[in-house]
């Protein structure tokens, strides 16, 4: 039955010691296929309900938090398809959470990986009502409608190298900042030399390809860092607000800079790194937490492999895996109107066309 695939199993080879048995491969089954939209949690006036994807977990519960004290944990109920799920009624926006959890023997705690805010430091996710993040003017018209992909002229660079520099003309406040790419009228001090947003319709650029800037490692959050070890895929990263406090700040600045670049006839293609995530293993991955295991790429063994070169890899031959990576995709080209992604390491990828 789907419900004891999380069952304590132990095997012994050739007098060994007893080793646990841990759930990957057969949780691809299509009894553990969940393809519906609605993992995470869906919020509204009254209530927010909310679902997670872990098959091998004895018991699931939401932990809601008023600041960074627990208010309260709410029992989820097995939905099925390996699903966890409770309607909690109530205006939670704003909230943060957790997901606690019992498999295999051991309590674990895990962000949600499919929440669209967090705290500061990646540990709660927070339920959010995103049109309380949507600028005036929102959204800009789509730039390149009707065009040839191979008529883009891609301009890359970083959030925070693009405008740190005093030389920007950035109001210092937002050097280096969502905010920075908004500015317009910024010169090189004592020159008519453009920078910034600027410079970029000077070069005739038709889309600025940033670096990524999806939530990532919160051990390197607070020094330079290009992105490349992403922590919270569906999540903005703090560092590039200017209210790293705020989780609704991060929204709202990134899609102003969307909406100035729009504005400007620049569309914005996202770096991203679905190819692996950091870190892989332990209480600091909630893919880790949610299913040891099933989300890395590993050997017979269980050793996680290093086929990235940054310690793991994402597995995105598994059905739920390659789900994840759609659906966040699609909701970074529904909500934030990103016109295009850059895939770190596509190689990577398996090219199994029937596959989600």
């Amino acid at each position: 039955k789907p419900a004891e695939v999380g069952l304590p199993l132990q095997v012994r080879v050739s007098g060994g010691p007893w080793r646990e048995v841990y759930a990957r491969q057969v949780l691809d089954a299509p009894e553990f296929r969940y393809l519906a939209g609605d993992l995470g949690n869906v919020w509204t006036p009254r209530k927010t309900t909310f679902k997670v994807w872990s098959p091998v977990a004895r018991k699931v519960n939401v932990a809601l938090f008023q600041g960074d004290r627990l208010k309260r944990e709410v029992p989820m109920k097995r939905l099925g398809k390996g699903v966890w799920g409770v309607e909690v009624p109530g205006n939670l926006h704003g909230v943060p959470y957790q997901y606690r959890l019992e498999s295999y023997g051991a309590r674990r705690t895990a962000a949600d990986i499919y929440a669209r805010a967090s705290t500061e430091d990646s540990s709660k996710s927070v339920v959010v009502d995103l049109s309380k993040t949507n600028p005036s003017g929102w959204p800009a018209p789509r730039v390149f409608a009707g065009k040839q992909h191979a008529d883009a002229i891609l301009y890359e660079t970083h959030v925070r190298d693009y405008t740190v520099h005093p030389a920007s003309g950035v109001r210092p406040e937002w050097r280096g900042k969502y905010l920075g790419l908004t500015q317009t009228g910024t010169r090189v001090p004592g020159t008519d030399f453009p920078t910034g947003l600027d410079y970029l319709k000077a070069l005739g650029a038709t889309h600025v390809h940033l670096l990524p800037f999806q939530d990532f490692n919160p051990g390197n959050s607070k020094v330079y860092n290009w992105g490349y070890e992403t922590t919270l895929f569906n999540v903005p990263e703090e560092q590039y607000s200017v209210s790293t406090e705020d989780p609704l700040a991060r929204i709202r600045e990134v899609k102003e800079m969307v909406l100035a670049l729009q504005r400007a006839g620049i569309g914005v293609v996202l770096d991203v790194v679905y190819n692996h995530s950091v870190p892989s293993e332990g209480p600091g991955s909630a893919f880790w937490e949610l299913v040891p295991y099933f989300y890395f790429r590993t050997n017979d063994r269980g050793d996680v492999l290093n086929e990235s070169g940054v310690g793991n890899a994402l597995h995105d031959g598994r059905t739920m895996v390659r789900k994840f990576i759609s659906d966040s995709l699609d909701y970074w080209a529904r909500e934030y109107r990103i016109d295009g992604f850059r895939f770190d390491l596509i190689g990577m990828f398996e090219r199994d066309s029937n596959r989600h």
